[in-house]
């Protein structure tokens, strides 16, 4: 296995324990193993996830029945959904597997020099193992013994596409391919200065979503007053709150709890500095 591989698999692997640690609120450290990819795959998740430094079909993750409904069903039983739909179930199994693979661009915009974002996603049909593209097993496993398995498969040409353009290639590229490339450049240079991002296609439901305003309020704390209180209140009046001055305020985004910070001042305005990002199942179980 070539270094590169097995750091995007180990990458890979990382950001889904961190959504997975997110949501559900429980550590599942993940590691390289060994297990091959079974001959049956019948009704198993199949992803295909393109970049846009790679056009073509840049990796595959595969996971069985009992993974995706495993990993799903727990990460809504955390939010309170215990007899959750088997379409919500794989939709969330599938909004995980989508905050790990952001992730893991990321960290293959450090690898290439340059922006490395999501493309197309799609479920497909399981596709055949290639021996320069063999798929390659990432086991997560809980603190009580609950072990799920990912199957990776991260085609050779993305690897060759992520080479910084000082490192000599370790295979040239087919001449019919090499041509292409700088043809769909100029093509795009073209076509009346539209940019990348214009033609990307969401690689989620949140992405639609990344435009839409929503207010955006600070907390420094909360009280419950009878009417008649309320109604004495005048100029002067002093209302208790249930935070202490130390204690750090709420970062509030469409009443919904997102972060906890310090107040500080900015040029006279008055600013949050965030040191915490609460969990998605915190954020659910804030809302009002």
């Amino acid at each position: 296995m070539s270094d590169l591989r097995q750091k995007i698999l180990e990458t890979l692997g990382d950001q889904f324990s961190v959504a997975l640690e997110g949501m559900i609120g429980e550590s599942w450290p993940a590691n390289v193993a060994t297990t091959q990819l079974p001959d049956s795959n019948g009704g198993s998740f199949s992803w295909r996830q393109k970049l846009n430094i790679y056009k073509d079909n840049a990796l595959y993750v595969v996971a069985s029945d009992e993974t995706w409904r495993n990993v799903g069903s727990k990460a809504l039983a955390a939010v309170g959904l215990e007899d959750a739909e088997e379409t919500d179930i794989r939709a969330t199994f599938q909004e995980l597997l989508t905050q790990a693979l952001s992730g893991l661009a990321r960290f293959l915009t450090s690898v290439a020099g340059r922006e490395v974002t999501l493309e197309s996603g799609a479920e497909v049909p399981v596709p055949p193992t290639k021996m320069d593209s063999p798929f390659l097993c990432l086991h997560l496993e809980n603190p009580a013994g609950t072990g799920v398995d990912l199957f990776v498969r991260v085609e050779a040409a993305l690897l060759q596409s992520l080479k910084p353009p000082e490192e000599p290639a370790e295979a040239a590229a087919p001449a019919g391919e090499a041509q292409a490339q700088p043809q769909a450049a100029a093509a795009v240079a073209g076509a009346g200065g539209a940019s990348a991002a214009t033609a990307a296609v969401p690689t989620s439901s949140m992405d639609l979503l990344l435009d839409v305003e929503m207010p955006v309020s600070v907390s420094f704390g909360r009280t419950h007053l009878p009417l008649k209180e309320v109604v004495k209140l005048s100029t002067g009046s002093i209302v208790e709150l249930n935070r202490t001055i130390t204690e750090p305020v709420e970062v509030i985004v469409n009443n919904c709890v997102i972060a906890r910070g310090e107040v500080v001042v900015i040029e006279g305005n008055y600013g949050v500095r965030i040191q915490q990002i609460v969990s998605r199942s915190e954020r659910l179980r804030t809302l009002d």
